[in-house]
This record gives C-alpha cells, structure tokens and sequence, in this order.
C-alpha cells in the first residue's frame, strides 16, 4: 500500500469545510497505508473558532476519531490570539503552533507534505 505525507488546510469558519476535509481524511485513509504516512491537518483564520468545545459538535467524535489513528490537528496560536481563545476551550486533539502559515511551509518543505485545500 501506499504511505503518503500530506496536510490538509482550512482558514474560514464554514462547517461544511471542516466536514469535507474530515471525509477526504477518512477516504485516504482507506486507500493508503496509515503506520506509515502522516496526515495532517492545519487550521488557521477563523476556522480555528470550529475547534472549540460545542462549535462543531456534530464532528468532535470524528476528529477525536482520526486523531487515536495518529492525524495530526494544528490551529494557529496567532489565530487564537486574534480571536482571544483561551486553549482550554480547544478540542484536547488539537496542538497549537505559533504561526499555521509556517507550519504549512514547514510540512511542505521538511516533511514534504502535499498540500490540499478542500
């Protein structure tokens, strides 16, 4: 099977983009051999408020879901800040960064991710 490096982006505060990029996580990970690939997803802008207890409920079982099969969940600590985010209001999932642009480039460049928009 295949192993894959890949992030996901999202940077609005629309469910339905959370939605697909949870499904296209799902799909991928019955195509591609999971042990050995890393999925990630990166969430900056207003998408980081879907992250928060109770906004997105509908989807907290599936992040916590995908999150035990190892893809990782990053917001922006600069969103966070923006939208004054206290980090214990966040999904325990989630890992924060300093800046989700950065980790973007960092994926891409040092873990040489893909990069898909959904």
């Amino acid at each position: 099977m295949l192993s894959v490096h890949v992030v996901f982006h999202i940077d609005n505060n629309e469910i339905q983009r959370l939605k697909m990029s949870l499904e296209n996580i799902k799909n991928l990970l019955n195509e591609v051999d999971s042990e050995n690939s890393y999925i990630a997803l990166v969430a900056n802008g207003a998408s980081v408020n879907l992250f928060l207890h109770g906004n997105a409920s509908d989807v907290d079982e599936d992040i916590k879901k995908l999150h035990d099969k190892g893809i990782k969940f990053f917001v922006c600590n600069n969103s966070i800040k923006k939208f004054n985010i206290n980090r214990l209001d966040l999904l325990p999932e989630v890992d924060i960064v300093k800046a989700g642009v950065l980790t973007l480039i960092e994926l891409q460049s040092e873990k040489k991710c893909s990069y898909i928009k959904p």
